[in-house]
């Protein structure tokens, strides 16, 4: 089941926004396919040794187990779909998700990289403000945007380590 990806009516193109009437706790739509509401993009990562496919070649140094750092990839969309999307505790829903299939092309793996540091600590605080907000939880604006620029400190402390 696969939709062209330039062939939708996006949320802020449409003029009717509106919550999901099975599941209020739904984001907004992002956009609409096949008569419903796209609300989730998940991404999948193929090629790079998961399990499906050969592990990909990177530099050869070994390092010790537990080092962190970033592997950078190099990725080409290679397949879109919709699926069901699944609300709490796996019911189904009325609306989709949008499921990105990206191919690797080639990757490395860097210690230090302050643009993926800070991109990777602002992701996180999205991820966790989007909990909250499909928990129920709801900020005031003042308290969110305090939150916004503490994360926006981390992630410029980040930059400078």
């Amino acid at each position: 089941m696969t939709t062209d990806p330039t062939a939708v009516t996006t949320a802020k193109d449409s003029a009717t926004i509106r919550p999901n009437p099975v599941d209020p706790a739904l984001p907004d739509p992002i956009y609409y396919a096949e008569g419903k509401d796209v609300v989730a993009v998940l991404q999948k990562l193929t090629g790079v040794g998961d399990g499906l496919s050969k592990a990909m070649a990177s530099d050869r140094v070994p390092r010790a187990q537990g080092t962190r750092g970033y592997m950078i990839v190099e990725v080409e969309l290679d397949k879109v779909q919709v699926a069901p999307h699944r609300g709490k505790g796996g019911a189904d829903t009325t609306a989709l998700d949008r499921v990105e299939q990206w191919r690797g092309i080639a990757m490395t793996f860097v210690e230090d990289a302050p643009a993926a540091r800070k991109a990777i600590v602002e992701q996180k605080r999205r991820n966790e403000l989007e909990a909250e907000r499909r928990a129920g939880i709801m900020r005031l604006f003042e308290e969110q945007q305090a939150l916004e620029a503490e994360a926006a400190a981390e992630a410029d402390e980040a930059d400078d380590e």
